[in-house]
């Protein structure tokens, strides 16, 4: 009998490290997108606790949304207070293909607020706008308590320009939520888009109590425009982009008797270097005297709604490389892919095909660290930093971009600039314009819905198309 019991006892355990192994290995496949080879690997524990949600996303990352649906909605019945398990899978599909998941998981639950948020966000991000505000309204009729769906709604209705509504959703999530950091941010941006740039800038300051947030400098805060006779600096907080377009506010902190000082990343410092007003560039981490500092981003709300319009504040002082004659157009069709929002910002390569049919034109890529096709020249290779791409940029006749850093440097050169948008724009660029008050010489080509990429490529090619 002992030996029965230790026979028995050993294949407990063969069995127990089989169950082990064939969950690790099943969830490896799914975090590498292997959703067929996850499938198999734990088809055996199905009806395992864990092996059932690994067995069910295997199952819907593998195309059987319907099947993978019932599964789901059980998983999730028992756990109302977790994430849907849905959420899981849906960083792991590509862009567009969450919804047959979503409307499956409806059907079976059809007022589960967590699968209407996802859903709400998915056609956000896809369209059609009006069937995510639907989804995001429901959320807050079941859940009038929480404030995060208070808060999607307000960012809905902020990208249809429907501000005073998204303001009430707003004031409803913060009343909730009074001390959220993100509500408030958003809400910030709501303003911003909206016009309202003195409030708007007053409630930006809430995105320092957001996380991974850089740590701030020794000393005080800048807080008044009383500068003179004190140095001042300011640092770079957010993106490329946003130092190359609010660092036009060091000269008119100078002519009120500042002495500025520039703490940038070394990729901006020789081209910050150029911009009137700025006395001297440091790189950190050590930093001469000072008297007080600033993120960036908050110096504009020193100076309420005023925008400062001297442009070009930007200036090529290296010597570029040699390009054809002729024409010359350059083009960016991706932003940092680290970025929160570059999926919705960003386009593949080949959707800028047809402008290749523009007659007259020399195409120079000023994508870095891409490789471009045949038809376009690029320099690129050479690219140190900001000041060698403003040095390429100086040659050229206008730029075609989407909405990051090398629009920003076009832009502050004072060259024409015909900027890519999405359909849910960023603030900076406010809402129902088609020009800009930042840049006098760029020019907004929004998606008319969400992800219509070759529409805004048809209207730029015939924006550049002689007549």
């Amino acid at each position: 009998m002992a030996r029965n019991v230790r026979e028995s006892g050993r294949e407990v355990e063969m069995r127990g490290r089989d169950r082990g192994d064939a969950l690790r290995a099943s969830l490896a496949h799914l975090q590498a997108r292997r959703f067929a080879e996850a499938l198999a690997s734990v088809r055996p524990w199905a009806d395992d606790p864990q092996g059932g949600l690994l067995y069910a996303l295997a199952l819907a990352g593998s195309g059987e949304a319907e099947g993978a649906a019932p599964l789901l909605a059980r998983i999730a019945r028992a756990n109302p207070a977790a994430n849907h398990p849905l959420q899981d899978l849906l960083g792991l599909l590509p862009p567009g293909a969450s919804l047959p998941h979503l409307r499956a998981g409806l059907r079976h639950a059809p007022d589960d607020p967590r699968l209407l948020a996802l859903l709400g966000t998915e056609l956000a991000a896809s369209g059609p706008m009006e069937d995510a505000l639907a989804a995001f309204r429901r959320v807050t009729e079941l859940r009038p308590g929480d404030a995060g769906g208070w808060s999607n709604l307000g960012k809905a209705l902020s990208a249809e320009g429907r501000f005073a509504e998204a303001e009430t959703a707003f004031a409803a999530a913060l009343c909730l939520a009074p001390g959220d950091a993100r509500i408030a941010y958003n809400r910030a941006v709501m303003l911003l888009k909206a016009g309202r740039l003195a409030e708007g800038w007053a409630a930006l300051r809430a995105r320092h109590a957001l996380p991974r947030r850089p740590p701030p400098l020794p000393g005080p805060r800048l807080l008044t425009l009383e500068v003179a006779g004190r140095t001042v600096v300011l640092a770079h907080d957010e993106g490329f982009g946003d130092t190359l377009q609010f660092i036009r506010y060091a000269l008119p902190l100078a002519e009120r008797g500042a002495r500025v000082i520039a703490l940038m990343p070394a990729p901006l410092a020789r081209l910050i270097q150029t911009v009137p007003g700025v006395a001297e560039v440091v790189t950190g981490p050590a930093l001469p005297r000072y008297d007080a500092w600033s993120p960036l981003l908050d110096v504009p709300a020193l100076f309420g709604d005023w925008i400062p319009g001297s442009v070009p504040y930007l200036r090529a002082e290296t010597p570029g490389p040699a390009l054809p004659s002729g024409r010359k157009i350059g083009l960016v069709w991706s932003g940092d892919p680290a970025g929160l929002l570059d999926r919705d910002r960003s386009m593949p390569v080949e959707a800028l095909d047809p402008l290749r049919a523009v007659p007259g034109v020399t195409w120079v890529s000023l994508q870095k660290d891409a490789t471009p096709p045949g038809w376009m020249v690029n320099p690129m290779p050479a690219v140190r930093d900001f000041a060698d791409t403003a040095a390429i940029v100086a040659q050229l006749d206008a730029v075609v971009s989407v909405d990051t850093a090398v629009a920003h440097l076009a832009g502050g050169l004072g060259k024409p600039v015909l900027l890519m948008d999405r359909y849910d724009n960023c603030w900076r660029w406010l809402h129902g314009r088609e020009d800009s008050p930042w840049y006098p010489g760029l020019r907004l080509f929004r998606q008319t819905a969400p992800g219509d990429w070759a529409g805004v490529v048809r209207a730029v090619k015939a924006d550049l198309t002689p007549a």
